[in-house]
Parts: C-alpha cells; sequence; structure tokens
C-alpha cells in the first residue's frame, strides 16, 4: 500500500498527519513533532498533500515540494464542511485529507518568500499608518480640551508636531499637558519617519522587479499606497482613472513617482492588500 494523499493539520509544535492510499484507505494517523515533519515527508513517496491556508503554509508548502510533493493550500472556511465531529487535531487532519480531494475545491497558490517580504512590507506601513492616526487623534483631542483647534489633515497636525518638538510652538496648555505633547509630537514624527524608510523600500522594490505590484499601476493619495484596477490600466496612464478624486489626487500611471509611493494588486480582482 502506497500514500497518494496527505493531509496535514499545520499548528506550532504539534502536526497532525492523515494518510490514504488510492482506494481511500486509511495508511498512517499520527502526530508529528515540528523538527519530525520534513524529515517524515522525505520518506513518502511523492503525493498529493493537503493544509490549511495559514500565517505557515506558504513556507511549508515550498519545503514540501522541494522534497518532489504536490502541494496544495485550501481557504480553512472551505474545509470545514468536511468536518465530521469535534475539533481536534486528527479530525482537522482527515477533513483536510478529504477535502483536498474534491475536484471543485479551490487552492490558494503558495507565495514565494519574496513575495511574502513584500507583502511584510504593506503590513507593516498598514500598521503604521494606524499609530500614526491614534497620535494624531491624541494630540487633536489634547489640545481640544484645552480649546486649541488642530486644522484638518495629517500634513497639518505633523507641521504642528515638528513646532512642538523644535521648540518652535507653544500652546497655551499646563506644563504637565506641555510634557504629554512633546512625547506624543515625538513619537508620531519617529511614526512618520519610519513610513518613509518602508515607502522608500517599495519604490527600490518596484524599481527591481513586480513582485509587490504585478499590475505596474499606483495611486498617490493620503500619503500612502493605493491600487489601481488592471481593467483601467489605460486611463491610470493618462492619469485620469478618477482614483484620485476623493483627495485630489492623480494615478502615477507611468508618468514617474509624484510621491515615491507603491501600490499592491487590487483587491476588487481577487488581490491581496499591502
Amino acid at each position: 500500500m502506497q500514500v497518494t494523499t496527505v493531509g496535514l493539520d499545520l499548528a506550532k509544535r504539534i502536526f497532525q498527519v492523515h494518510a490514504v492510499e488510492a482506494s481511500g484507505h486509511i495508511i498512517i494517523r499520527k502526530a508529528l513533532r515540528r523538527t519530525h515533519v520534513l524529515p517524515f515527508f522525505a520518506k513518502v513517496p511523492a503525493c498529493l498533500i493537503g493544509i490549511d491556508a495559514c500565517g505557515t503554509s506558504h513556507y511549508r508548502a515550498r519545503e514540501l515540494t522541494k522534497l518532489g510533493h504536490n502541494v496544495r493550500s485550501m481557504p480553512p472556511a472551505y474545509v470545514k464542511p468536511y468536518l465530521k465531529r469535534g475539533k481536534k487535531d486528527a479530525v482537522d487532519a482527515e477533513a483536510i485529507c478529504e477535502a483536498v480531494m474534491r475536484p471543485s475545491m479551490r487552492f490558494v497558490a503558495a507565495r514565494s518568500a519574496e513575495q511574502q517580504a513584500a507583502l511584510s512590507l504593506h503590513r507593516t506601513r498598514d500598521l503604521l499608518v494606524k499609530q500614526r492616526t491614534q497620535l494624531v487623534n491624541m494630540i487633536r483631542g489634547l489640545l481640544a480640551e484645552f480649546g486649541i483647534d488642530v486644522p484638518d489633515g495629517v500634513e497639518r497636525a505633523l507641521g504642528l508636531a515638528r513646532r512642538i518638538a523644535a521648540k518652535e510652538a507653544a500652546p497655551d496648555v499646563p506644563a504637565t499637558a506641555m510634557q504629554v505633547l512633546d512625547l506624543l509630537s515625538e513619537q508620531v514624527l519617529d511614526t512618520q519617519a519610519r513610513l518613509q524608510v518602508i515607502d522608500r523600500s517599495l519604490l527600490a522594490l518596484r524599481r527591481s522587479d513586480d513582485v509587490a505590484c504585478p499590475t505596474g499601476e499606483t495611486q498617490a493619495g493620503d500619503g500612502g499606497p493605493r491600487p489601481c484596477c488592471p481593467a483601467r490600466t489605460q486611463a491610470c496612464a493618462r492619469g485620469k482613472c478618477g482614483h484620485g478624486e476623493q483627495d485630489g489626487t492623480r494615478c502615477l500611471g507611468d508618468h514617474g513617482p509624484a510621491r515615491g509611493l507603491l501600490g499592491s494588486p487590487c483587491p476588487d480582482v481577487g488581490g491581496m492588500r499591502g
């Protein structure tokens, strides 16, 4: 009896294996420690391996593919209908094994290490943008409590933070509140500087290859990257796609970087947002 299909339930430390032969008869049911996974599959003849799509699935798919296996990742929501009973690792592995054999199953393509690295830049940038927004709102709220209004716009708030940090502006607030403003101003400026570093990295990545932006189209707006739909490539190239009408910007298209920003695959066509 030879293994033809394997369901592998991924985990942090203990992995569950469910292997069957061509007729569907169960051959292997066992748990593997993290360090034993690759040595185990190195001894198994080339077969179909199903795994849940998750944070570590792309790495596992690449490593198992190097061993000659055909690895298929599936969204957990598509595997769930094949669960027979309670939530246990062995049951999950069996459901994965059953789901991967379905001819109508939809799979997730495994990303390369370079693609994962590019996406990590986008995710980190999203985090920093949220942190910058929180800090700006904190500064606005603190000053509003003392009757001081900060004009709308991130750039205006950053400008005020620069003046406060440089001791060029001293709002009429108590000393303790001023101490907090100094701390928040330094923090938001540091976050902005880190964002600019990431923007330059994304631009350099785009110039080197198309991993981070397969469509080749970007849009400047709100100080950050936004995607342009491939279906609107020609309009974007002319700067007439309309994507920037809400914030008074235009799509970069092919007329060079206006702000040195990089977009990501458009979510309208199933791409991942950066």
